[in-house]
């Protein structure tokens, strides 16, 4: 059996010496352990914070718009000529039915006159179609059928003496064809007398006389085409207005359908907004309507009232938004004219404040649905968010949304950055 003997001189300077490491690397080893625990601890998020608003006792609703007149209009001739009058200019008021423009009407007058003659010859015609001829024409026509029988008898004579000649070529074949033709006229202006003479005793047909009268009428048409082009080389207001625009001078050609003037009614003008469709309920059926005013934005400061006019019944395919159209009157100090910007101010009459509601921001709202939410309730000792369930408003606008229950006007909540709080989490605080 083999005996063990340990160097007692060699262990004890080991542990020393272990001991001595251990001393020295301990304030390293401390230190590192807090540095751990340092990196480990959560980093505070920054927010704004900011107390609920007491709600106005009246709210309002501002959309921009666009100042259009109420009726417009680009005037045009439906017929064509040269301008020979020109009795306005751009930024002149006229009247309904004031004679604008005219064109040169030489060429529509004589038409109306030619037309008028025509009409006088049918009727003529027709009225001795329906009487029949009188004994005078009869008498007329008989002395004519005989001076006809008489000229007849002496080219038949001619003729038949001028036949023999012929068969004998003691005439030129020239000759014999001219006898022959006055033989054959004089024979047709007989048969047409007395065809002629028959008629006039015995009256004109009935279809002859339908004829006759529907020619009439087409006449009376042409007439009154004619008459109406006459009428277009006068160019009227449609209603009082201001002009606008001039586009042809004077002594230029005006073509049918070539617009020359615009003329806009100002007396009246509209600005056409476009609504949300979260806002457009207040806009319409409401027991207590909002009272409408505008304000220009290049006049002063001052609020004409407005009427509301019209509005879509269906949103926008691209925006969402339905038109809704407002009527100003002209205003008697400042001159509103088409083309400006102005901003439709609706507000609302009711009295919110006897239901003390607040009015926090929109975006501090999170888990908004059928008027209800929840906001980020802050504790300013802990630096710490809770989710507190609010009871929201009907209405709401860009400055904010009402809250009815649920906070006072001492609470502090999340209003930038609301969307990224988590419950308990440390915040860097900031107010607005």
């Amino acid at each position: 059996m083999k005996t063990v003997r340990l160097n007692w001189g060699v262990g004890l300077t080991g542990l020393l010496l272990v001991a001595l490491a251990l001393i020295w690397c301990w304030p390293l080893i401390f230190h590192s352990s807090r540095e751990v625990q340092a990196s480990e601890k959560p980093i505070a998020k920054q927010v704004t914070i900011a107390h609920p608003r007491p709600a106005p006792t009246s709210q309002e609703l501002r959309l921009p718009g666009r100042v259009d007149a109420t009726r417009k209009a680009d005037l045009f001739f439906r017929v064509s000529g040269p301008l020979v009058e020109v009795n306005i200019a751009p930024g002149d008021h006229v009247h309904k039915g004031q004679v604008l423009m005219r064109i040169d009407s030489r060429d529509y007058e004589h038409k109306v006159a030619l037309i008028e003659s025509q009409i006088q010859s049918s009727e003529a015609r027709l009225l001795k179609m329906k009487t029949g001829a009188r004994v005078e024409d009869i008498r007329i026509l008989e002395q004519s059928i005989q001076e006809a029988q008489a000229r007849l008898q002496m080219a038949k004579s001619t003729y038949d003496r001028f036949s023999k000649l012929r068969a004998d070529n003691a005439v030129a074949q020239q000759e014999f064809d001219q006898t022959r033709t006055n033989y054959l006229t004089a024979q047709a202006q007989v048969v047409s007398l007395k065809y002629q003479l028959s008629r006039e005793k015995s009256g004109a047909r009935r279809e002859d006389i339908m004829a006759a009268e529907a020619e009439l009428v087409s006449l009376k048409t042409q007439l009154k085409v004619a008459q109406d082009q006459l009428a277009d080389t006068r160019l009227v207001a449609p209603f009082d207005g201001t002009i606008t625009k001039q586009l042809l001078e004077n002594h230029e050609m005006a073509q049918a359908g070539q617009q020359v003037l615009s003329v806009h009614d100002i007396s009246f003008v509209e600005l056409a907004v476009d609504v949300p469709e979260n806002q457009i309920a207040y806009f319409l059926g409401q027991a207590k309507p909002p009272a409408f005013h505008v304000q220009f934005l290049t006049l002063s400061q001052k609020r004409y009232p407005a009427d509301l006019q019209e509005w879509n019944g269906q949103a926008d395919s691209s925006t969402g938004t339905y038109r809704v159209v407002f009527r100003i009157e002209q205003s008697q100090d400042q001159l509103i004219l088409p083309g400006m910007t102005a901003e439709l101010i609706a507000e609302f009459p009711e009295n919110l404040s006897s239901e003390n509601p607040l009015l926090i921001p929109m975006q501090s709202v999170v888990n908004m649905d059928k008027g209800r939410g929840s906001v980020w309730l802050v504790n300013p000792e802990t630096r710490t968010a809770a989710l507190r369930p609010v009871v929201l408003g009907d209405f709401f606008s860009e400055e904010g949304v009402l809250v009815r229950e649920g906070l006072t006007s001492e609470s502090w909540i999340v209003v930038e950055g609301a969307p990224f709080v988590q419950a308990g989490e440390p915040l860097e605080l900031m107010t607005r």
